[in-house]
């Protein structure tokens, strides 16, 4: 592989990261591609009885609330891939997924599509 290729491809990289870190909360955030700004709920500790649980015994998969979606990608043949959540939609999260980001909403993070496990319904 060319080095110039991979030195870009490691500047892009950097500041793209270097612009997550800075948006202020008085933006708006728009994610690009297949990517979705959730903003992750606070973890249960307690059961409804009361008990409080051990580390261990938490969840591992994150609950958290769509907050914008990305313009899409498109498939092979030209056609925009539509997104499978909507803002306002209530999702499990991979634990560890995204890059977490600075926004007015709380604990924010953009994560592809795909660490999206399930859409919880009512």
């Amino acid at each position: 592989m060319d080095n110039t290729l991979v030195g870009n491809v490691s500047y892009a990289a950097g500041w793209l990261e270097f612009l997550m870190t800075t948006i202020t909360n008085n933006r708006k955030l728009k994610p690009l591609g297949q990517r979705v700004l959730v903003r992750r709920l606070e973890k249960e500790t307690t059961t409804a009885g009361g008990i409080i649980l051990a580390e261990s015994a938490q969840e591992t998969n994150i609950k958290a609330v769509v907050q914008e979606v990305g313009y899409g990608d498109f498939d092979d043949e030209g056609r925009r891939i539509e997104f499978h959540v909507k803002p306002g939609d209530l999702v499990l999260v991979r634990q560890g997924a995204g890059t977490a980001v600075s926004c007015n909403k709380g604990d924010c993070h953009i994560i592809h599509e795909g660490d999206i496990l399930a859409k919880l319904e009512e």
